[in-house]
């Protein structure tokens, strides 16, 4: 457990000095979504009532939104920023002579990235709250560890769609197809369709949104809510990962890792 501590501590400040040295566009990709976002609102705010995707309320409608950012933001470290591009760039075997297994590389990426990228939608959700006037329930212990669990599927997802870019190299326009599906999942109405729980993120959303729209507290949850939670996250990490093992066997048969 060490190494792999050291592992996640090295990798973390190598992202960290990134993000540092390319402040400048992180700002930029954030002013855009920000603005997105802007647009969406005041759409929302003039058909108000015709819809209820994210929930009952404006705020329903923020939380989703910013669910929904840090999902692209978690399955695109994998899929896209890491391996696709380790790939194209012709330093993806140089991640397999590592003395750490690749899914332990990966993992460690992502989850550095995913603190960064907390960090950033952070900043969006004030700018947000600030700008439309919501009101939310910003309790950090019991959102944090929400939300963590429910990144557990979107990691799934990440490898699951890794393992199939090493194969079939270019997939971008199925990754922004993966967008739109995680935004009906996020959107899924749970507590009125009982099957959309069983979607990536929309169990964990849900819970979510309670806390920071109905200022519920994680100690409220039964202990089903939580065990489904964790479930249905490990059970997606677990497919999505078995997907890339076998993708990667696959690949390495055909003599395809070191290609784009």
């Amino acid at each position: 457990m060490g190494r792999i501590l050291l592992l996640f501590r090295a990798i973390l400040i190598k992202e960290v000095t990134t993000f540092k040295r390319y402040f400048f566009n992180s700002m930029g990709g954030l002013i855009t979504t920000y603005l997105f976002f802007m647009l969406i609102f005041w759409g929302y705010s003039s058909f108000a009532g015709g819809m209820d995707n994210f929930g009952a309320t404006l705020e329903g409608m923020v939380v989703g939104y910013i669910l929904w950012l840090n999902a692209i933001m978690v399955y695109e470290n994998i899929s896209y920023s890491t391996i696709i591009n380790e790939a194209k760039e012709g330093t993806l075997e140089q991640l397999y002579m590592s003395s750490f297994s690749f899914g332990w590389v990966v993992s460690a990426i992502a989850m550095s990235r995913f603190i960064i990228n907390v960090f950033l939608t952070s900043i969006m959700l004030f700018v947000i709250i600030l700008s439309t006037g919501v009101s939310l329930n910003i309790d950090l212990v019991s959102i944090l560890p929400l939300l963590i669990l429910t990144v557990l599927n979107f990691l799934g997802i990440g490898f699951m769609l890794g393992g199939v870019a090493l194969i079939f190299k270019k997939m971008h326009n199925y990754l922004q197809i993966v967008q739109f599906l995680f935004l009906f999942a996020i959107a899924a109405p749970v507590a009125t369709i009982p099957w959309t729980r069983f979607l990536p993120g929309s169990w964990g959303s849900h819970l979510i949104r309670e806390v920071m729209v109905n200022d519920v507290r994680i100690m409220d949850f039964s202990v089903y809510q939580i065990l489904f939670l964790i479930t249905i996250g490990l059970v997606y990490l677990a497919l999505g990962y078995g997907a890339y093992k076998i993708c990667e066997k696959h690949a390495m048969q055909r003599g395809l890792i070191g290609h784009y």
